[in-house]
């Protein structure tokens, strides 16, 4: 059920209010009692934190596999690498429609799979090793962080900081999803960003390249990554930086994308969609965007907007914001998702803001430097205060077990659908047991059409559609005729407000039978 603006605001009023107080009486205690940790405390903190990231979201990961609780995205992805492990190549049938073919590279150019979530299957044929293989790039994230962190901090003191970043709600979040492939900006970027400062340029260049095969819209980030790398003087660098990711951008986008798709499809990006009311072409739309910013800013500062925008910052306590010039860098991807017209897309809780977290994190160690410089600002109990952030956000906007909304059913952080992360989630119900074996009766060499939490069940199938379908050829129908949560593809709401009617045509059809039908899951095959 959606929360009321009212309910929303209640929740993020008082949540923040409380980090607030928490970090500030932080500080103000590890001030004035001069509170320092020890190097073996300080260890053990990591460690422990560490551990508790890892458990936390390996089992959740694991608990939403087993509870259905994953929708067509994750379906999606287990298709590609399932086909793709056949020697069909990296298609999805599923999708077909939407991308305008069924190559994957016809919705999103992502050549960085090859080298991490390709392998990774190639060895683990198992839905569980996404989430495993992604809990691994990610917290791999803590390598580079802690060594630039250590330019800037003493080891103890830096230990502290990256513990930050496994108590970041957003980091939690992506981890939570699934996959996307984008989070592997998360990674890549703060090597990047360390190459940079070590004047390493061969080894910046290879990890440039494998930024830019993350996703197209990446490149756009590095290029403003060259901006800045021009302005600190690094001018051969930053300009080549710059040059060959706006190239790399151009090509992708507007060749080798669009030849991934029939002849007849839109070649506009999927993405389009979700900004066609700033204009019908690229040119239209930046032209809009930038000389009409009155509608511009009225369309950006909206309250869930703010919401997403304070709740990305507040866990390093918007130090980030102390160096403008590295946080501008996230700027292409801050526009991106904070200039679309769904909400989804720029929300603290999903992953399309992965490529401006390790900018915030690089950014806020600077800030942390710079103003330590002050003689007001204590650096010692300034980390300190950032790390209760983290923690205290995590507790009142986060979804790990020590999240409010993990307890309390009723706690919702999102004014969207799927922001269930109550525990009762992961668990498995005797209806989802029901639906697995069920789905054993499907034979591979068909076209099923099933709900969405079903969808992963089935990606060995020959083709998956998401229930209501429009497709002909359709052998098999898999519903859940009790489960009270609904959801639809694209355009397919009736799911959320009548489902019962498209369930009708089924059970009264003469065309289809029941094969299995147990805690109202429910299989139809189409008669000959």
């Amino acid at each position: 059920m959606f929360l009321e603006y009212n309910d929303l605001f209640y929740i993020y009023s008082i949540g923040l209010i409380s980090v607030v107080l928490l970090s500030c009486c932080t500080y103000f205690i590890s001030n004035k009692f001069s509170l320092k940790v020890s190097s073996i405390n300080t260890y053990y903190i990591f460690y422990s934190s560490l551990l508790f990231y890892i458990i936390s979201i390996l089992y959740l990961s694991f608990g939403k596999i087993q509870a259905l609780h994953h929708y067509v995205d994750f379906a999606t992805h287990l298709e590609i690498l399932w086909r793709n492990s056949q020697g069909l190549g990296l298609t999805t049938l599923m999708s077909e429609t939407y991308h305008g073919g069924s190559n994957w590279f016809a919705a999103h150019f992502t050549p960085i799979i090859y080298l991490t979530y390709v392998p990774a299957f190639a060895i683990w044929p198992s839905p569980y090793v996404i989430p495993v293989s992604e809990t691994l790039f990610i917290t791999s994230s803590l390598i580079p962080l802690w060594i630039i962190s250590k330019k800037y901090f003493n080891p103890d003191l830096s230990r502290l900081f990256i513990c930050s970043f496994l108590f970041y709600p957003t980091i939690f979040y992506t981890n939570l999803y699934g996959t996307a492939y984008i989070e592997l900006c998360i990674p890549l970027f703060l090597w990047l960003f360390y190459f940079f400062e070590e004047k390493k340029n061969t080894l910046f260049l290879l990890f440039l390249f494998l930024c830019l095969m993350i996703r197209e819209e990446v490149s756009l980030v590095t290029s403003f990554f060259g901006i800045y790398m021009m302005i600190k003087k690094r001018y051969l660098l930053g300009f080549l930086t710059i040059i060959l990711s706006l190239i790399y951008f151009y090509i992708v986008l507007f060749v080798i994308m669009p030849s991934f798709r029939a002849e007849d499809f839109n070649k506009a990006h999927i993405t389009a969609v979700w900004f066609k009311e700033w204009g019908s072409t690229y040119s239209e739309m930046i032209m809009n965007i930038l000389f009409n910013p009155i509608d511009t800013l009225s369309k950006i500062l909206i309250p869930p907007k703010i919401g997403n925008f304070v709740m990305i910052l507040i866990p390093l306590l918007f130090i980030s914001l102390g160096n403008m010039l590295i946080f501008c860098i996230a700027i292409p991807n801050l526009a991106m998702t904070f200039l679309s017209f769904s909400i989804t897309h720029s929300s603290y809780i999903l992953y399309y803001l992965s490529p401006s977290l390790p900018i915030f994190f690089y950014a806020a160690i600077s800030g942390i430097s710079k103003i330590s410089t002050w003689r007001i600002v204590n650096q010692n109990a300034l980390i300190h205060a950032i790390l209760v952030a983290s923690i205290s956000t995590t507790i009142f906007f986060g979804a790990t077990p020590i999240s409010i909304a993990f307890w309390n059913k009723d706690y919702r952080v999102g004014d969207f659908y799927t922001t269930n992360f109550h525990h009762s989630a992961y668990v498995e119900l005797e209806s989802h047991v029901a639906a697995k074996k069920i789905v054993k009766l499907i034979p591979n060499d068909v076209v099923v059409s099933a709900e969405q939490h079903f969808l992963p069940l089935l990606y060995k199938k020959k083709m998956m559609t998401i229930f209501p379908s429009n497709e002909k050829d359709i052998d098999y129908v898999l519903i859940d005729r009790y489960n009270p949560k609904k959801t639809g593809g694209h355009f397919k709401n009736v799911m959320r407000t009548d489902p019962e009617f498209e369930y009708q045509k089924y059970f009264q059809s003469k065309n289809w039978i029941i094969i299995k039908e147990d805690l109202g899951v429910t299989l139809f095959k189409k008669i000959e």
